[in-house]
């Protein structure tokens, strides 16, 4: 980030259980949406997660396609919905339900994927992938 930013920047890191928690993601994005209204200065948030780990290339991007659109969408119900019922676990899914929650309230209201591979895209073995997204919210 301080690469990119060309100077250096202060970075607030939060860790957030894996197990799925849609009361505590409301509670900390309030949180982080009433510190950003108190800077007087630019604010990014970041959130980090896997995607899909140890599946074939066709089931890999047909899961992570779904969790793709609903990040895009602004979809956090659906998100968290469809996570439950297809037993998805990606560790950091509430970083990014949490990050949702506060650029919704902060005004975003879509998602843009800027490129998505699995390690399959990297070794050549795609029977046993990775995925893995770059997504902007605006």
């Amino acid at each position: 980030i301080q690469y990119f930013a060309k100077k250096v920047v202060k970075i607030v890191p939060i860790s957030i259980p894996t197990r799925i928690n849609l009361a505590l993601c409301e509670e900390l994005s309030k949180a982080i949406v009433r510190s950003i209204h108190s800077f007087d200065r630019k604010v990014i948030i970041v959130a980090t997660t896997d995607l899909s780990q140890d599946l074939s290339q066709e089931m890999a991007n047909r899961k992570d396609q779904k969790v793709i659109n609903d990040v895009a969408h602004m979809e956090t119900e659906e998100l968290t919905k469809g996570i439950k019922r297809f037993g998805l676990s990606y560790c950091g899914m509430n970083a990014v339900l949490t990050m949702m929650l506060a650029a919704k309230e902060l005004g975003a209201s879509s998602g843009e994927l800027v490129k998505y591979v699995t390690s399959g895209d990297t070794t050549g073995d795609y029977s046993q992938v990775n995925g893995y997204a770059g997504m902007l919210i605006k």
